[in-house]
């Protein structure tokens, strides 16, 4: 059995609508959308009323229900955040191979989810970047620089050490700030 209920908060009279499958429409459950968890978690529980709208045997006319009644979720009298009608969780059967993999890739972050996001990454694209790519892929590596490039990077590199802060060994310390460091030493010593 799928319901429709309406959740009410007493406090302000806000409200959030939506589509629950149960075999007890009286159970606990109190929606899944991200505001009304949190309205429930800042004024809790005992401030909210859940009310039975409807009730069907089949989800198509549930969720055609909450897209009616859903229409005003732009509202700041609900805590919908987009119009109902669809279910926030992804029924299996409506999801395509193609798209779990995609999905499974942006979770894993950096260049290629962005560019699945965007829409504009093929494998068959990353393999012809990579392959036709005088850099292999890579920004600047194997590139030649001018004589004058050079000259400007090490100009702009002189007095700096490569190695801080990596290597400690290579900042010089005032005699005072050496002083501090073997005291601080000889404190962890004795404890």
């Amino acid at each position: 059995m799928f319901i429709v209920y309406k959740i009410v908060n007493l406090l302000n009279t806000k409200y959030y609508i939506g589509v629950h499958k149960t075999t007890d429409p009286n159970d606990n459950y109190m929606g899944s959308g991200t505001a009304i968890k949190s309205a429930i978690r800042k004024h809790g529980i005992e401030n909210f009323e859940k009310q039975i709208l409807a009730e069907f045997d089949n989800k198509e006319d549930a969720y055609e229900l909450e897209y009616l009644l859903t229409d005003d979720y732009t509202s700041s009298a609900t805590y919908n955040m987009k119009r109902g009608g669809i279910g926030g969780w992804s029924d299996s059967a409506r999801v395509s191979a193609k798209r779990n993999v995609n999905l499974e890739a942006c979770s894993k972050g950096g260049k290629i989810a962005a560019e699945l996001k965007l829409g504009i990454f093929s494998p068959e694209n990353e393999e012809k970047r990579l392959t036709n790519s005088s850099l292999g892929g890579k920004n600047n590596t194997g590139k030649s620089k001018s004589k004058e490039h050079r000259t400007k990077l090490s100009e702009s590199l002189k007095g700096k050490s490569k190695s801080y802060p990596k290597n400690r060994k290579s900042r010089v310390l005032s005699e005072e700030t050496k002083e501090k460091l073997r005291q601080r030493a000889l404190e962890r010593k004795r404890s």
